[in-house]
């Protein structure tokens, strides 16, 4: 339906006989006046259809009065009240389509409103709004509440989302393809769906990219000129192909988690991945992590199965991570005990150390955190030297937390837990918490002590704890 500007005086005529109109599609070539007017005369409208040049086509201001004029509870719509009802208060479907989204800051402020609309009405489970764009992909995006962060985007695993960020939040539009992302100032994405390199390389500002399970959504060999390289700040990708990282440089990622897909990298080729002020990695393969090269990483996420852990971590792990700055190290599984041993031996300023699995620790291992050493029978512990302290595994370490223990099964380790905790204090030991969990029972115990002092407390779980995880 059109309704040219010269038609204003037919206006009123046409729309006062279409009281209970229910679905107006409109392609807008009037004034906003105009159509607003027109708008109020349809109290029952429940679906309207927008078709539009592009974002000037109509204002931020017209917009706005779509906004409920009193919020509904809960909402996280902070715009202040509107002194009149909203436009279409009856509405449930509201499609805006555009034949093309331009670039340029003068139009940023409408996405916001656009969520201002679906968060004064979100009470409204029927509601809807949708931005859609012609041409071969006939993209349908939906515009979402705000968010605090992308890690709260509702998914399903069949929808990708872009954020833009507001003074209210991450602002999410929702897809069911990413044949291309029309939103030039996307700063967030969550994908599901391949993306190609022509649709990468128009995300300029991208500073969070997180990436679906499914196999091959990111390109395999990417030209290291693509913005993300450059922008981005957070990055996480499950089932991740080693191609798409061989040889880039994320100049500004401080937040980073992998997963691979396939076949690991082939350590001969030399290919290493840069991240010169990435702070926090999780990474569940040996081979990725030593391709990568962290100067600055102080939390780390790891697993060290490997049969050549030794060979790795010596030969890539050692040169490419600078392991004297780490201080959590949080180990997803090991090959051997005495690989978690080398390891834990080449962080002297570790302060907390997460051991996942840790069924399979025996005394050996706990020796190693005791400032002392066992004589052959193994029933008495004497110190190296009086007023001397010895050489300690992790001697900074003040938070020992090991998972998947249920100490009730190994009480032949109950006099080494004593020791770690009760020497360590006589010898000045920062460590103040040793917990033991146990998740599939719902419990934890924790190990305190001090200059002689031993005491165990077992502590009941909450019903939704899990086992732990690197933020990322």
């Amino acid at each position: 339906m059109e309704c040219q500007k010269g038609e204003s005086s037919v206006c009123p005529i046409v729309f006062a006989s279409a009281q209970s109109l229910s679905s107006l599609d409109l392609e807008v070539q009037c004034s906003e006046r105009l159509l607003v007017l027109a708008l109020r005369l349809l109290p029952t409208l429940a679906y309207l259809g927008l078709r539009l040049a592009s974002p000037h086509a109509l204002s931020e201001t017209f917009f706005q009065g779509f906004v409920a004029t009193r919020l509904n509870a809960g909402s996280p719509c902070e715009m202040a009240a509107l002194p009149r009802l909203p436009l279409c208060a009856e509405l449930t479907v509201l499609e805006v389509y555009y034949r093309r989204w331009l670039r340029g800051h003068e139009k940023k402020g409408l996405i916001p409103v656009f969520s201002d609309i679906v968060s004064s009405r979100f009470s409204e489970e029927d509601f809807g709004l949708s931005l859609l764009f012609d041409g071969p992909s006939r993209q349908n995006w939906g515009v979402q509440m705000p968010v605090e962060s992308a890690c709260d985007v509702a998914n399903d695993g069949n929808h990708s989302t872009i954020g833009i960020s507001s003074p209210y939040g991450i602002i999410a539009l929702e897809s069911s393809s990413l044949k291309g992302v029309p939103f030039k100032e996307a700063e967030y994405l969550v994908a599901h769906h391949q993306l190609s390199i022509g649709c990468l390389s128009t995300l300029h500002n991208l500073v969070e990219l997180r990436v679906g399970n499914q196999q091959d959504i990111l390109p395999t060999a990417p030209p290291p000129n693509l913005p993300l390289f450059r922008t981005l700040r957070v990055f996480t990708a499950d089932n991740i192909h080693p191609s798409f990282l061989a040889g880039q440089t994320f100049h500004n990622l401080e937040r980073c988690g992998l997963s691979l897909h396939g076949v690991g990298p082939n350590l001969s080729q030399g290919q290493v991945t840069h991240m010169p002020v990435c702070t926090t990695l999780d990474v569940d393969d040996l081979t990725l992590l030593a391709t990568l090269n962290l100067p600055q990483i102080c939390e780390l996420g790891a697993s060290f199965h490997h049969p050549e852990f030794k060979m790795i971590w010596e030969t890539y792990i050692v040169v490419n991570v600078n392991l004297s700055g780490l201080e959590l190290l949080h180990v997803h599984g090991w090959y051997q005990q005495a690989d978690l041993i080398q390891a834990l031996r080449c962080l002297p300023a570790l302060k907390s150390l997460i051991i996942g699995n840790g069924s399979d620790l025996d005394a050996g291992f706990f020796v190693e955190f005791v400032p002392v050493y066992l004589n052959e029978t193994a029933t008495s512990i004497q110190l190296h030297g009086e007023g001397q302290i010895s050489t300690v595994l992790c001697p900074m370490l003040w938070s020992l937390l090991i998972e998947g223990h249920d100490f009730k099964h190994r009480l032949e380790l109950l006099p080494f837990f004593k020791q770690v905790v009760t020497l360590r204090a006589v010898c000045g030991s920062p460590l103040v918490e040793f917990t033991l969990f146990d998740f599939e029972l719902g419990s934890k115990t924790e190990l305190v002590g001090g200059h002689g002092i031993f005491v165990m407390e077992i502590i009941v779980l909450d019903a939704d704890a899990g086992p732990f995880s690197l933020v990322i």
